[in-house]
C-alpha cells in the first residue's frame, strides 16, 4: 500500500492561477508549515540498506525486455495486433534505454494506431523518446505537430498533456518566456476542463500534470519556493488519485495512466521534484526524507534496478552527501552500480554511464582518486564508442573528472581533457561566464600539476578573484553546495602552490596573498551556511527581511539562468539558439546589477547583519591592527598536498613556513593523541598513556618551523584549521622527555612537564575576522550580575523518575574514572532527545562555581528548569558570566538534526512548546553582554568534519547574540578534576579582575597539571596525580 503523506491529502486544490508565481490560501499556507514539521528521517542510512538488500534484481524482466527489444513480429499480424507490438517493444526499449530504438518504434506505432487515443498515445511515445535522447528542439516541433492536429473544442486533456511537454522543451532550451507563454497555456486549459464532465474522472490527473509543469518552470526560472507549492500541489493531487484506484473507480477503464504503476510513478516523480526544490533551499533534511519516500514507492512497482529506482538511490545518495556524509553517499552510489551491473545493463547503456558517473563524483568526494579515476576511464572507453554519447557526454566538462586524473595521478590526461573542456567553455559561453572561470581554473591546476608554473599563474590570475566573489555570493545566499566548496578549496589550494613556486626567490609577496586565499578556502560551506541561514530566519527588521529575500531570489535566478546556459551552449553546432543563449546573458547582466544594488544597500545599511554573513576579505595588514604587542597570531592551512603556516605580530608577518605534510598527515596525529584524552574507559588505570612523543613530534611539526615569533610574547591567537580544531595546543611539548608509565601510578610523570602552555598562554579563534569583530567591540558599560547557569538537564521521563530514587554506587574493579556520559549515538541508526544521558555531575559544578561567584539561588536553572524556554525568556544581557553544563550535540548526531544546539530538558517534561535543543538559530535570538560563555558539555569543541566545523559556527554565533569569550570542553571532561579546575579559574579572575582570560586558564591548568591530586572517597587519602592531560586540558578559551 502507498505510503501517503498524510498531511497533504488534505491540501485544497485551488483553481490554478495564470501567473508563474503560485499563490497560496490560509490553508496552502498552513500545509506549508506542516510539512516542516514531519517527521525527520533517521540518522543513518541503515534502513534503506536493509530495504535496498531485501530487494531482488528481476533478471527475469530485465531478459523478457531484452527479449521483447530484440523481436520482430511474428508474420501475419493484423493492424491492431501490430499496433499493440510496437507499443510493448516502445515501451521495453525505455526502460533498457534504448531510445533510438524506442524513436522507430513509435513511428511504427503511429503507421498502426487505429484510434484517436492510441494516435495520441503513440505521439506521446514519440516526443518521450526524443526528450530521452537530449533532442528538445525534436520534442518541440512533434509536440506541436500533435497539438496542431487535434480537433477545435475537443480533446482538451490531450492538449494539457502536449502543452505541459511543450513547456519542459522549451524551459530546457533555455527559452523561458515560451515556456512561460506555454504554462499561460496549460493555465487555460485548466479553465475550461475544470468545466468538462470527465472532470470527475480526469480532475486529479491533469491537475497533477498542470502544477508539475509550473514547477519545473518555476525551478528553471529561479524559484524554488514556489515551485515546491507547486509539486505539493502535484503530490495531493495523484494522492487522491491513488484514493480513487484503491475504491475501485478506474476499474473499468483500459487506459494505462489509470493504472496502479502509473499513479505509483506519478508519485515517485513528484517527491523527487519535490526533493530537488528543497535542495535548491537547502533544505536538505527535509529533501532527504522525500527521496527515501520515492525510493519506497519506485520499490513498489519496479525492480531493485529499474531507473526510477536507481534515479532515487543516485538522488538520495546526493542529499546526504550534501549533509557531509560521505561515507553514506558512496555505500549508495556503489549499490547502484553494482545493480546496474548485476543486471547486465552493458558499458553503454545510460544506466550504467550515470550510475558508474555518480559513484565516481562520490569518489572524488571520498578523496579516493585512483579508483575514481578508473571509473571515470571506464566511462570514457563506452563513450567513445556511440557518436550519440560523445556528443551527449564529452560536451559537458566534469570537474570531478579533472580532479580525479589530477591526483590518481594522470596528469597528462588530465591536462587534455581540461585544455579541451575550457578551450570549448570559451568558444561556446564567452570569456567572462563563471562556468568559464572554473574551466580556466581546473587547466591551470593541471598545469600547476605538470610544474607548468607560469602558464598556470597567467590563467589562475584571470580566474581566480571571479570564483571567489561567486563563492561569497553563493554561500551569503545559501546556494553553495559541498562539492562546489570541495572544488573551490581544491582550486585555491593550486593557486596557492603555484604563487610560490612561481616565485621561488620571493616568497613574502606570495605568502601575504596566500593567507587572504586560506581564509576564504579554510571557510566550510556548513559553517557558512549555518549562520548566513540562521541569520536570515532570525531577522526582525522589515526592511531588511525585504532585502535580503530580494538578494537570495536574485542569486538563485542568477545560478538558474547560469545552469540553463550552459546546458543549452554544450549542444553541438547546429542545435545551438544563439538568439535564446543571448538573450538569457542579458538577463543574467541584468540580474546581477540589480543584485548588487541590493546587496550595497544591505551593507550600507545594516553593516552588523553583513559582516555575519559575508565577512570581508582578511588581508595581512587589516589583521595585525588587532594585534597586541605582546601577542603572536598564529594560523595553518592544511591542503592536500601542502600545509601552511603564519605568525604575524603587530607589525606584520613575522614568519611563514610551507609544510612538508597534509591534512590527512595531521588528523592522523590528532586522532593518535586524543585517544588518551577521550579513552572512552571506566577506570582511572584504564586511561592510555599520553604519547609524549607524539606531542612533541606535532610541535616540531606545527610550530617549530615559526618558534621564534613566539619568544618575548605572552599570548598565542590561534586560528586552527581542520581537525587540529580537535585538540588543544596546550598538550604540544616544546621539548622531549620520558614516556611515563602506564597507568595511573604514571601520571605523576606528567607533571612540570615542558607542555606548550607553560611557555605561553593560548587562546583560540574561529576565523581572523572573528578577532577584528571582537577588539572592535565597544566596551561594555552596563551594571551586570555576576553570573547564570543552566545544567544537569533531564533528557526523558525515565531520568526524572530517577531523581526521586536514592542513588547506589556500582562497584568496579580498580579506582572508578567518573567521565561525563557523552551522547550515544554514534551507532544507532536513529537517535532522539531522550537517548542522550543525563549529566547529574554538573548540578554540583554549577553550585560550586555560583558560591565562588556568590551568585543568587535565581540564578541556578537546574534538571527541569535547565529548559529552552527558561534560557530564551531569562535576561541574559546583565550577566558576566553565563553557563551551560549539558551535552553538545552536532548536525546528524540526532535525526533531523540540522544545526549544531545544546541539549536541554525535554519538553515532554516541562510541557514547553519546543524540542528541548537550544540550537544555533535560538542562540542568534539571545542578547549577551558577557565576559564568559562556559559551554561545560561533552564533546563542544571537538567532533570530526563537520562536527568540528558546526561547532565553530556555534561559536560565531554566541559571538554574534553578545558573548566575548567562550570556555568549551574537548572532549568527556572527569568531574572532580573539571570542578577544580573550573572554580580555580573564576576565583582567579574573581579576585584579579585585570587577570587575562588566558592568563588565568593558564594558571589554573598549570596548578591542576602540577599539583592537583584526587582523593580516595573512602579513605580521604591520594589516589592518582592529575598530571594526565586528560583531567587538566579539556577546556578552550575561544574568543577575546
Amino acid at each position: 500500500m502507498l505510503k501517503i503523506i498524510t498531511l497533504l491529502i488534505i491540501l485544497c486544490i485551488s483553481p490554478v492561477t495564470i501567473n508563474a508565481q503560485s499563490n497560496t490560501s490560509p490553508e496552502e499556507d498552513k500545509l506549508l508549515a506542516s510539512l516542516n514539521k514531519l517527521p525527520p528521517p533517521p540518522k543513518s542510512i541503515d534502513d534503506v540498506v536493509k530495504l535496498l538488500d531485501a530487494s531482488k534484481i528481476d533478471l527475469g524482466e530485465i531478459r523478457r525486455l531484452t527479449a521483447l527489444s530484440d523481436s520482430e513480429p511474428s508474420p501475419g499480424l493484423g493492424k491492431q495486433e501490430l499496433f499493440t507490438f510496437y507499443r510493448n517493444r516502445a515501451r521495453a526499449n525505455e526502460a533498457l534505454a534504448r531510445y533510438k530504438q524506442m524513436e522507430a518504434d513509435c513511428q511504427k506505432e503511429l503507421e498502426f494506431a487505429s484510434s484517436v487515443d492510441e494516435v495520441d498515445d503513440a505521439r506521446m511515445t514519440c516526443i518521450n523518446a526524443a526528450y530521452h535522447s537530449g533532442d528538445p528542439f525534436k520534442a518541440i516541433d512533434l509536440t506541436k505537430k500533435a497539438i496542431a492536429a487535434l480537433p477545435n473544442n475537443s480533446r482538451y486533456g490531450w492538449h494539457l498533456s502536449y502543452q505541459m511537454l511543450l513547456v519542459n522543451a522549451n524551459r530546457i532550451l533555455g527559452d523561458i518566456e515560451s515556456a512561460r507563454v506555454a504554462l499561460r497555456d496549460v493555465d487555460g486549459l485548466m479553465v475550461l476542463l475544470q468545466r468538462s464532465p470527465a472532470w470527475g474522472e480526469w480532475g486529479t490527473h491533469w491537475t497533477y500534470q498542470a502544477e508539475r509543469a509550473r514547477g519545473e518552470f518555476l525551478m528553471t526560472a529561479g524559484n524554488p519556493v514556489a515551485a515546491e507549492l507547486s509539486y505539493i500541489r502535484a503530490l495531493a493531487a495523484n494522492d487522491k488519485r491513488y484514493e480513487a484506484f484503491q475504491r475501485g473507480e478506474f476499474g473499468q477503464s483500459t487506459r494505462r495512466v489509470h493504472t496502479k504503476e502509473v499513479i505509483l510513478t506519478g508519485n515517485h516523480i513528484a517527491m523527487m521534484q519535490l526533493g530537488r526544490s528543497l535542495m535548491a533551499q537547502r533544505k536538505l533534511v527535509q529533501a532527504e526524507y522525500q527521496f527515501r519516500e520515492a525510493l519506497k514507492v519506485a520499490l513498489q512497482v519496479g525492480s531493485v534496478n529499474s531507473i526510477r529506482v536507481t534515479s532515487g538511490i543516485q538522488a538520495l545518495s546526493y542529499a546526504v552527501s550534501e549533509q557531509g556524509r560521505i561515507e553514506e553517499s558512496l555505500l549508495l552510489a556503489k549499490f547502484n552500480l553494482d545493480t546496474v551491473l548485476k543486471a547486465g545493463y552493458p558499458p553503454s547503456s545510460l544506466h550504467t554511464i550515470n550510475a558508474r558517473r555518480a559513484y565516481a563524483n562520490a569518489l572524488v568526494s571520498k578523496g579516493e582518486f585512483k579508483l575514481a579515476a578508473e571509473q571515470y576511464s571506464a566511462n570514457r572507453t563506452a563513450i567513445e564508442q556511440d557518436k550519440d554519447l560523445k556528443e551527449r557526454y564529452q560536451s559537458r566538462g566534469n570537474l570531478d573528472e579533472i580532479t580525479a586524473f589530477i591526483n590518481a595521478p594522470d596528469l597528462a590526461l588530465a591536462e587534455v581533457i581540461a585544455k579541451d573542456n575550457f578551450e570549448r567553455t570559451v568558444k561556446t559561453l564567452g570569456p567572462n561566464h563563471l562556468r568559464t572561470y572554473w574551466a580556466q581554473s581546473y587547466f591551470a591546476s593541471t598545469l600547476e600539476g605538470a610544474q607548468k608554473y607560469s602558464e598556470a599563474k597567467n590563467l589562475f590570475d584571470k580566474s581566480v578573484n571571479q570564483l571567489i566573489e561567486q563563492n561569497r555570493n553563493d554561500s551569503e545566499n545559501q546556494t553553495v553546495s559541498i562539492r562546489h566548496q570541495e572544488r573551490f578549496s581544491r582550486v585555491i589550494e593550486s593557486y596557492m602552490n603555484t604563487l610560490f613556486k612561481a616565485n621561488p626567490e620571493n616568497s613574502a609577496g606570495p605568502a601575504a596573498q596566500a593567507f587572504m586565499l586560506a581564509d576564504f578556502a579554510r571557510g566550510s560551506v556548513v559553517q557558512k551556511a549555518l549562520a548566513q541561514s540562521t541569520a536570515r530566519a532570525n531577522i526582525k527588521d522589515p526592511v531588511l527581511s525585504n532585502l535580503a529575500r530580494r538578494e537570495q531570489d536574485l542569486q538563485r535566478q542568477l545560478n538558474s539562468l547560469n545552469e540553463v546556459l550552459v546546458a543549452i551552449s554544450a549542444a553541438s553546432a547546429e542545435k545551438q539558439l544563439p538568439g535564446i543563449q543571448n538573450k538569457i546573458k542579458a538577463d543574467i547582466d541584468k540580474l546581477r546589477v540589480e543584485r548588487d544594488s541590493v546587496k550595497n544597500e544591505i551593507k550600507n545599511k545594516f553593516p552588523v547583519y553583513f559582516e555575519l554573513v559575508e565577512p570581508q576579505p582578511i588581508t595581512i595588514a587589516r589583521a595585525v591592527k588587532s594585534i597586541g604587542p605582546k601577542e603572536v597570531l598564529v594560523t595553518w592551512y592544511f591542503g592536500e598536498r601542502n600545509s601552511y603556516v603564519w605568525a604575524l605580530h603587530q607589525s606584520g608577518l613575522d614568519s611563514f613556513a610551507i609544510l612538508p605534510f597534509n591534512k590527512k598527515e595531521i588528523a592522523g596525529d590528532v586522532e593518535r593523541l586524543r585517544k588518551a584524552l577521550d579513552p572512552g574507559v571506566s577506570t582511572v588505570d584504564e586511561i592510555p598513556p599520553f604519547d609524549v612523543n607524539l606531542a612533541h613530534a606535532l610541535y616540531n611539526k606545527l610550530l617549530k618551523p615559526i618558534e621564534k615569533s613566539l619568544e618575548g610574547k605572552e599570548l598565542l591567537i590561534s586560528i586552527p584549521h581542520g581537525s587540529l580544531g580537535q585538540l588543544p595546543l596546550a598538550t604540544l611539548l616544546v621539548n622531549p622527555v620520558k614516556q611515563p608509565e602506564k597507568g595511573a601510578n604514571g601520571f605523576v610523570g606528567y607533571q612540570n612537564a615542558p607542555w606548550l602552555i607553560r611557555k605561553i598562554a593560548i587562546v583560540q579563534l574561529p576565523s581572523v575576522n572573528a578577532l577584528a569583530s571582537l577588539r572592535s567591540a565597544p566596551p561594555i558599560t552596563v551594571e551586570r550580575k555576576n553570573f547564570i547557569g543552566f545544567g544537569d538537564p533531564l533528557f526523558s521521563n525515565e531520568q526524572a523518575k530517577q531523581i526521586e530514587m536514592p542513588s547506589v554506587q556500582l562497584a568496579t574493579r580498580g579506582r572508578p574514572l567518573y567521565l561525563r556520559n557523552s551522547p550515544k549515538t554514534s551507532k544507532v541508526s536513529s537517535a532522539q532527545l531522550a537517548l542522550l544521558s543525563r549529566l547529574p555531575d554538573t548540578n554540583q559544578e554549577i553550585l560550586e562555581i555560583a558560591a565562588v561567584l556568590k551568585a543568587d539561588n535565581s540564578d541556578i536553572f537546574l534538571q527541569r528548569n535547565a529548559s529552552v524556554k527558561n534560557v530564551m525568556s531569562t535576561d541574559l544581557s546583565n550577566r558576566k558570566i553565563v553557563m551551560f553544563a549539558t551535552h553538545g550535540l552536532v548536525p546528524g548526531e540526532l535525526d533531523g538534526l540540522t544545526q549544531p544546539a545544546l541539549a536541554m530538558t525535554t519538553p515532554t517534561l516541562t510541557g514547553d512548546q519546543d524540542d528541548g535543543l537550544l540550537t544555533l538559530e535560538k542562540i542568534l535570538e539571545l542578547k549577551l553582554n558577557a565576559d564568559w560563555v562556559i559551554l561545560s558539555a561533552c564533546n563542544t569543541a571537538a567532533g570530526d568534519g563537520i562536527g568540528t566545523e558546526a561547532i565553530s559556527g556555534l561559536g560565531r554565533a554566541f559571538f554574534y547574540a553578545g558573548a566575548k569569550a567562550l570556555l568549551v570542553s574537548n572532549w568527556p571532561v572527569e568531574s572532580a578534576s573539571s570542578r577544580l579546575l573550573m572554580t580555580d579559574l573564576f576565583k582567579r579572575q574573581s579576585d584579579q579582575p585585570s587577570l587575562l582570560k588566558a592568563e588565568a586558564l593558564r594558571l589554573s591548568m598549570l596548578q591542576l597539571a602540577d599539583k592537583g591530586n584526587a582523593k580516595d572517597e573512602k579513605t580521604g587519602k591520594t589516589s592518582h596525580a592529575y598530571g594526565h592531560p586528560l583531567f587538566w586540558a579539556p577546556y578552550s578559551l575561544v574568543g577575546n
